[in-house]
């Protein structure tokens, strides 16, 4: 078996497990060109189609209103938050994408496909973004699809908005290939907010700039390439195929250049990239399917790894940064490492880090505003820390002679200062420890194992810790990168179901079989 790891740090262990499925029988460079403030992807046509929730095609039940949202796909959704009020879809196909919007206001819904409950998701999210569910392995034929307004929220969110952006569906067939600009309408998606900017460096004459926008590109292969116009003092571009974060790219250049990122062994079936502008502006020039080699091949950890405080190892009150209390917000002091921070005041908020070794070092900004925190290790206290300074700075902290084997560091905000502080403002800048050769050891759950055709089955990571992201392959040319996912088998057979369990600090991958 050939291992492939997907993200900017971390290698993988697998694990494979056979199901049986018995058969019932069926019947700046330049002025901006026109602002473009977000158009409706092309209706109809053949392979991935996506339907916005303001289509004809979307029936609602209860209050809903449109609500305009400049990151969101074509610029608004549909959102309620009132108990039982439901978003309906009649569609056809074998696959479908439902595109929820993630924000501070957000609350749960429950989803469901031809009546049976897929589960409830929940649409909280510190920063406003999208929140994407994929259901595969349907039966090619007519569903239904239905989201459910449950008037409920998590503790970090304020209200209880349910957000509908859009739906993509798959119809079973291949799609154009060939490299598409920009400003196709019919392949390349986009939000509002995007200028249009002319550059002789561009495919095409022009390319599409902004720092608080989304681009899609659907298509069916194995690989692709996503070109951008690097320049001066651009920012970087966060790329995601099947909402899987891919890399984070630099786009700033001295001199005005075409820069490529290609992605391969994504598999033969239908996939949407999506890019997202992330500290500065992000372009966009034109995709190209199949992709174009060099292919990014993401770097392993070795020796020493430091966690910038965006890191997705990172834990923020028990959960990613981009779900957390928005007590945690970010900061831009020059002096910290890569000029970024993390910062809250608020009691008892923590923010952790699963390791395995024997040290961790732990990088806080010193400053006039700066109060106290507290650091435990495996739930034991190592003391309180005061990252008070009269002047601008950096503290770290190392905490050694810990056992080998994996940990838990946490520092946890006391809502405390010193005399001279003038605030109890706790600034993470990084963590940093050294990658063990511990290995990583891959596991799961499936519920049930057999049974008849069409069966929901229910998949539970149970691997070791220090998992940090996930890549389901349920043996049917489908993909999911949830740590828990649903999946429905519509046809009879046995399956051989991989999972690629991604670690950030292990580097020995043993690969397990049950049958």
């Amino acid at each position: 078996m050939t291992l492939i790891h997907r993200w900017t740090r971390g290698l993988n262990a697998a694990l494979i497990v056979i199901l049986l499925i018995n058969a019932l029988p069926q019947t700046l460079l330049a002025a901006p060109l026109p602002s473009t403030y977000g158009r409706n992807p092309q209706q109809g046509g053949s392979g991935i189609t996506r339907i916005e929730a303001n289509a004809a095609a979307f029936s609602y039940a209860g209050s809903w209103e449109s609500y305009s949202v400049s990151r969101a796909s074509a610029g608004h959704v549909q959102r309620s938050r009132s108990l039982g009020a439901t978003a309906n879809l009649t569609f056809d196909g074998t696959w479908v994408r439902v595109g929820l919007w993630g924000h501070t206001y957000g609350g749960k819904a429950e989803l469901f496909i031809d009546d049976v409950s897929q589960g409830v998701v929940d649409t909280y999210r510190r920063i406003n973004t999208p929140v994407t569910l994929a259901y595969t392995g349907l039966t090619s034929t007519t569903h239904t699809l239905q989201v459910k307004v449950l008037d409920q929220r998590s503790s970090f969110s304020s209200n209880d908005w349910v957000y509908v952006d859009y739906v993509d569906v798959w119809d079973g067939s291949a799609m154009t290939t060939g490299t598409f600009e920009q400003n196709a309408t019919d392949r390349v998606w986009l939000s509002a907010g995007w200028d249009t900017f002319p550059h002789s460096a561009a495919s095409g004459g022009s390319y599409i700039r902004e720092d608080g926008a989304t681009v899609w590109f659907p298509f069916t292969g194995d690989s692709v390439t996503y070109q951008a116009l690097a320049y001066s003092g651009a920012g970087q571009a966060r790329v995601f195929i099947d909402d899987e974060l891919r890399g984070t790219f630099d786009l700033d250049s001295s001199t005005t250049v075409t820069r490529t990122f290609s992605f391969d062994n994504l598999g033969s079936g239908p996939h949407v990239l999506h890019v997202e502008p992330y500290r500065g502006h992000a372009t966009v020039d034109a995709f190209i399917v199949p992709g174009v080699a060099p292919f990014y091949t993401p770097p392993s950890p070795a020796g020493i790894v430091r966690y910038e405080e965006d890191a997705p190892e990172l834990r923020y009150n028990s959960v990613p940064y981009t779900q957390t209390a928005t007590s945690w917000a970010a900061y831009e002091p020059n002096w910290a490492s890569e000029e970024y921070c993390a910062g809250s005041k608020t009691l008892n908020d923590t923010v952790s880090l699963n390791f395995t070794g024997t040290w961790v070092r732990v990088g806080w900004v010193t400053e006039q505003n700066a109060g106290k925190a507290e650091v435990w290790v495996d739930g034991v206290s190592l003391g309180v820390v005061d990252t008070y300074s009269s002047t601008d700075g950096i503290l770290t902290m190392d905490y050694t002679g810990l056992a080998s084997g994996v940990h838990t560091m946490t520092v946890t905000v006391l809502d405390q200062r010193n005399a001279a502080s003038s605030d109890d403002y706790v600034f993470l800048d990084y963590v940093e420890t050294e990658v063990s050769n511990t290995s990583l050891v891959a596991d799961f759950a499936a519920t049930p194992q057999q049974g008849l055709a069409p069966l929901t089955v229910i998949f539970s990571d149970t691997s070791s810790s220090g998992v940090e992201s996930w890549l389901w392959d349920f043996g049917d040319s489908i993909t999911s990168t949830v740590a828990n996912p649903v999946h429905i088998y519509s046809n009879s057979g046995n399956y051989t179901v991989t999972l690629t369990a991604v670690s950030y600090t292990h580097l020995t991958l043993p690969t397990k079989r049950i049958v």
